[in-house]
C-alpha cells in the first residue's frame, strides 16, 4: 500500500485515508480525466478492442459485455438497493435523494424521496454505479439520458438518450448513410460479406466477422458507417455497435441466407453443431436497410413518441384526488432551510430512515418518543409537530 508524508507536519499515511478525506467532487473530477485520458484518440491503432461495464468497471471485449452487462448491473444495483441514491445527469431541485424501489430483470423503479414519484429506468440506459467514499450509505448512478420536471404533468421522468431500437426521425441523416453504403460498392465486383455463426468465431465471443475483400479500408469504412447507422438507432456506439448492426439486418432483412450448418470435434470427443449464415453484398444490404428506416420505421416511430407523452388530460392529476399532507407541508420547508434531505434527517433523530419517510407519508402513527426525536432533529417543540 501506497505511503504518504505531510509536507508540513511529515506524518505519514496510506491512500486509503487520503481518499477518506477528499471531497467526492474531486473523485468524480479525477474519475472523469482518467478515463477521458484512456478514451482519446490513438493516432494509429484504431479504436481500443476493449469495453467497460457499468457495474463492475472491468474491461472486456464487445462480445462478452453483451452477456455479461445486464446481469451485473442487476447485481451491483441490488448491492446498494438500501442506500440514498443521487441520479445523474438531472435537472436541479433541493430534494436530490432517490431510493431503489425495485429491480426487475430489464429495468429499475428509483422513487424521489421528497414526492414519491417513480421513474423507471432501464438497465441497459445505466452508465456507472459508485458508491460514496464519505457516506457508505450513499451510492451515484449516471444513466445515459436524464431525470426531467415535466411541468404539464407534475411529475420527474427518465428521458433516455434515444430509446435503442428507435430510428431518429431526421430522414435526411438515412439518406446520408444509404449513400455512404452504397459507395463501398467495388468496381472490380469484389463485395464485402457479413458472416455470422451462432456460437463464436474466436476468443472473444464475437458472432459475426466480414470476408470477401481484401481491402482493408473498405473494411473499416463499413464499421465507421454502420456504427454510425447504430447510434441513429439509439446505440452508445462503441465496438458492440457494428455487431448490433448487423444483428438488426440479420432480423429485418431479406439479405440474409442461413444457409450453412457446422460441426465440430471437440478435445473431450463431444461433436458441437452451429448455425452459420451470410449477409451478401452487406454494403447493399445495408443501403437498403436505410431506406427502410427512412419509410415505414419512421412513421412507427413516431407512433411510439406519441404514446410516451400521453394526453394531458389524462396525465394530469385532478384536484379533487390531491390529498393534504400537513405533515410533509410542515416538515419539508424546515429540511429546505437547513439543506436537509430525509436521510439527513433521519441520521439526526437517530431513527430508521423509513421511520422518518413513513411519518412524511403520513403512513404510520408514530410513537410519542419517535416524535420527540423527529421534532428535536427540527429544533422545533414536540407539540407543534403534525400528529
Amino acid at each position: 500500500m501506497l505511503q504518504f508524508e505531510c509536507v508540513h507536519c511529515h506524518q505519514k499515511t496510506d491512500e486509503k485515508d487520503v481518499i477518506a478525506k477528499l471531497h467526492d467532487v474531486i473523485l468524480f473530477a479525477e474519475t472523469a480525466r482518467r478515463i477521458g485520458a484512456r478514451r482519446q484518440h490513438r493516432g494509429s491503432g484504431g479504436r481500443p478492442k476493449g469495453s467497460r461495464c457499468p457495474g463492475c468497471s472491468a474491461e472486456m471485449s464487445a462480445a462478452k459485455l453483451r452477456d455479461h452487462r445486464i446481469p451485473c448491473v442487476r447485481d451491483h444495483l441490488k448491492e446498494i438497493q438500501f442506500f440514498a441514491i443521487e441520479l445523474a445527469p438531472k435537472d436541479p431541485d433541493p430534494y436530490p435523494d432517490f431510493r431503489i424501489r425495485e429491480i426487475r430483470e430489464t429495468e429499475v423503479e428509483f422513487e424521489k424521496l421528497s414526492c414519491n414519484n417513480v421513474i423507471s429506468v432501464p438497465l441497459e440506459k445505466i452508465a456507472e454505479i459508485t458508491q460514496l467514499i464519505r457516506d457508505k450509505n450513499r451510492a451515484a448512478v449516471r444513466v445515459y439520458g436524464n431525470i426531467e420536471w415535466h411541468e404539464n404533468i407534475q411529475r420527474w421522468r427518465f428521458v433516455p438518450t434515444r430509446p435503442v431500437g428507435r430510428p431518429t426521425l431526421d430522414r435526411q441523416i438515412w439518406r446520408d448513410l444509404e449513400a455512404r453504403f452504397r459507395s463501398l460498392q467495388s468496381p472490380d465486383g469484389d463485395a464485402l460479406r457479413a458472416n455470422w455463426i451462432s456460437t463464436s468465431w474466436n476468443d472473444d465471443g464475437d458472432h459475426w466477422y466480414l470476408s470477401g475483400t481484401q481491402n482493408v479500408r473498405v473494411h473499416e469504412f463499413f464499421k465507421w458507417i454502420a456504427e454510425r447507422a447504430a447510434v441513429e438507432l439509439g446505440h452508445d456506439g462503441g465496438q458492440e455497435a457494428v455487431a448490433f448492426w448487423l444483428d438488426r439486418l440479420k432480423r429485418d432483412s431479406q439479405s440474409f441466407h442461413s444457409d450453412a450448418e457446422i460441426s465440430s470435434r471437440e478435445l473431450d470427443g463431444r461433436i458441437t453443431t452451429a448455425q452459420a449464415g451470410t449477409i451478401y453484398r452487406v454494403w447493399e444490404a445495408s443501403a437498403d436497410y436505410c431506406l427502410k428506416l427512412e419509410t415505414a420505421n419512421v412513421s412507427a416511430a413516431r407512433r411510439d413518441l406519441d404514446e410516451l407523452e400521453p394526453p394531458l388530460q389524462i396525465a394530469i392529476p385532478s384536484p379533487t384526488v390531491i390529498k393534504e399532507n400537513p405533515r410533509r407541508d410542515y416538515v419539508m420547508p424546515i429540511l429546505d432551510e437547513k439543506g436537509w434531505s430525509i436521510l439527513d434527517w433521519a441520521n439526526e433523530a437517530g431513527v430508521d430512515f423509513h421511520t422518518a419517510n413513513d411519518y412524511l407519508k403520513s403512513k404510520t402513527r408514530s410513537f410519542q418518543s419517535t416524535r420527540r426525536k423527529l421534532a428535536s432533529a427540527l429544533g422545533v417543540d414536540v407539540g407543534k409537530l403534525p400528529r
